[in-house]
């Protein structure tokens, strides 16, 4: 017994040594989301670490080079709500239902695969992606945070994005004038600028929104 005793506080005395300096934090977190999980009659302790995590930079040269990002319309609404770009060309004031986009070799992506591209002919259209890859599809940029759709083929060489609705998510949809003249019957001239995807709100996150 005399033995058994000497060697559990000899083996006590060494994990104190190991140990000696080091900081382990243990934090129990109630989730932010409703969600379903399995029962379990074992319990779990989750080890945080106590290290710095620095944000990922989020800038021109990221969102040129494939950073995912989300797009804002430079207008909001009439409560002076932020209004979001959807993957199908609506305007949503939701954050959650923002379209996630990529630019990969100045194509413009949303993240699930589809594409933002032209005909030829084209002279305006709603900004909608599609699986579908029409003829014009570049050059796709971030300048000074704000969406650049530039090509040969359009007036002056810059396509122009417009909204239907002025001031309004309730039916409204971002379009693009390729050629020709937009006029003012069309809709409300309208600039889409890009924010870090991976602090927007996912469409099946927990955050909806943010301004």
């Amino acid at each position: 017994m005399r033995l058994r005793t000497a060697v559990f506080g000899l083996a006590i005395s060494m994990l104190q040594h190991n140990v000696h300096g080091q900081t382990i934090t243990i934090t129990e977190h109630n989730s932010a989301c409703s969600a379903s999980y399995t029962t379990s009659h074992r319990p779990t302790t989750t080890v945080i670490s106590t290290a710095t995590v620095n944000p990922i930079v989020f800038n021109d040269q990221t969102a040129n080079s494939g950073t995912s990002f989300v797009l804002r319309l430079s207008s909001t609404s009439s409560s002076g709500t932020p209004m979001w770009l959807t993957p199908d060309g609506n305007v949503t004031l939701d954050g959650s239902f923002a379209g996630q986009f990529d630019i990969v070799n100045g194509q413009l992506m949303t993240t699930d695969g589809r594409y933002y591209s032209a005909s030829s002919n084209t002279q305006d259209q709603a900004f909608a992606a599609s699986k579908t890859l029409s003829l014009i599809s570049t050059t796709f940029s971030i300048t000074n945070d704000m969406l650049v759709w530039s090509n040969p083929a359009f007036t002056n060489d810059v396509a122009a994005f417009y909204s239907t609705t002025a001031g309004s998510a309730n039916n409204a949809q971002v379009r693009v004038r390729l050629t020709g003249q937009m006029q003012s019957s069309n809709g409300s001239p309208v600039n889409l600028y890009a924010a870090p995807g991976q602090w927007s709100p996912l469409q099946h996150g927990c955050l909806k929104s943010f301004h």
